[in-house]
């Protein structure tokens, strides 16, 4: 939901400044006239993430980070306590820095939630939300438990994604890394060897260059794809570009739908936690938008989300949000009915991994017989054309010593 920053004066003509979530402006308002305010000044707050960024958050990290925190409370330590001894203990790891910085500003008597946020590292949103849930309830080692769940099961996803198109992409390596010493290496190497042998016109390395100097714009074609897919991985970890990203993505055949069920197993995961943590739930389903990882469904989740506080069902807000399964709202309207709404999903986001590592599994084969296909006909057209400038120099050379056409 969104958080507007405002100035407004009482009865008494006291300036209030202040801050207050709010769907629109419109309500915003409201609010503020019923506690007796007249507002003077209105904005939107930013949410303070940068336009660019280079860090991406990795999942193994946060599970240790939340593991020691859940460890260390319920031994009995204290939360300021904890995270001193994390940054000292785990030299190695990106959340080091950050964890003292934390403890230094609680140290001043800043709430956990808020500490965090300003501790130097990118923690997702809806990490800060469910901290700030754990302070309100007084249960931070139940949220730390909870959040070192979801990152570990995330993190076991992501290496069985990796397990399964390990062989595709070596493979794919192996083809450019050939191409590339073909291309570009073995002209030099040929032409060294026989000169070190006493060959004067090494017509060998001479018409073997020839033949693969044909090869360079397949080659700088390769080198493009490579560059280009490094600046795909870039663009799609900016928050400024990400929407025009995943509209492309979801928008390729075939391979559009791994994604639809990637965001909504991370969906289904995140609100079921949020859920089961007790968090409000129209902020659930923001937060849970936000894990997922889609500017479609967090924008579509900051529309709807404020019709839970008019009292609509959980199931008919998220009927109207973009790429979720259906099952997730099935699943969701037999929650509302047996109480189990958290349970529900957590269920549904274990079967959305599963469809989505079949969908992976059956992606890498067929990219593992594009690649090999691709390469195979790269790696003849080498051969091919190095025999035949090798048969022309040396018909070429058999000529010259004849005294053919002299």
């Amino acid at each position: 939901m969104p958080t507007f920053l405002y100035e407004a004066r009482d009865r008494q003509g006291q300036l209030h400044r202040g801050t207050i979530e709010a769907p629109d402006p419109r309500y915003a308002y409201e609010q503020l006239r019923q506690q007796g305010l007249w507002v003077t000044r209105l904005r939107e707050q930013a949410d303070g993430r940068p336009k660019f960024t280079f860090v991406k958050v990795e999942p193994a990290p946060m599970a240790i980070f939340f593991r020691h925190l859940n460890g260390a409370m319920r031994a009995g330590m204290g939360l300021s306590e904890a995270l001193t001894m994390f940054a000292q203990t785990e030299r190695r790891s990106p959340l080091r820095a950050a964890a003292q910085r934390a403890a230094d500003l609680m140290a001043q008597g800043v709430a956990p939630s808020k500490a965090l946020a300003e501790s130097g590292y990118p923690f997702p949103p809806f990490v800060l939300g469910m901290v700030e849930v754990g302070e309100k309830s007084g249960n931070l080692d139940d949220v730390f438990h909870l959040l070192a769940q979801h990152f570990e099961r995330e993190n076991e996803f992501r290496q069985e994604l990796r397990r399964a198109t390990m062989y595709p992409r070596f493979l794919l390596g192996a083809a450019l890394l050939l191409i590339l010493l073909v291309a570009f290496v073995m002209p030099g190497v040929m032409e060294k060897l026989l000169r070190a042998k006493g060959e004067t016109e090494p017509f060998l390395a001479q018409h073997y260059g020839a033949a693969t100097r044909q090869m360079l714009p397949l080659a700088l074609f390769i080198a493009s794809l490579f560059l280009g897919w490094v600046l795909w991985r870039f663009l799609a970890m900016q928050p400024m570009l990400a929407p025009l990203v995943e509209t492309i993505r979801l928008s390729i055949p075939w391979v559009g739908n791994l994604p639809r069920l990637l965001v909504t197993a991370r969906f289904a995961r995140a609100l079921a936690m949020m859920v089961g943590a007790g968090m409000e739930l129209s902020r659930s389903v923001e937060l849970a938008a936000d894990a997922a990882g889609s500017p479609q469904l967090q924008t579509a989740a900051r529309k709807h989300a404020p019709r839970l506080q008019k009292g609509e069902p959980l199931s008919a807000v998220l009927t109207d949000l973009p790429l979720l399964h259906p099952m997730v709202v099935r699943i969701v309207a037999t929650g509302e009915k047996t109480g189990t709404i958290d349970e529900g999903l957590t269920k549904a986001a274990e079967f959305l991994e599963s469809e989505a590592l079949t969908a992976v599994r059956a992606q890498t084969v067929a990219a593992y017989f594009v690649c090999f296909f691709l390469a195979a006909i790269v790696f003849l057209i080498a051969v091919a054309r190095f025999w035949l400038h090798w048969y022309g120099g040396m018909v070429e050379s058999v000529d010259k010593f004849m005294g053919v056409g002299q």
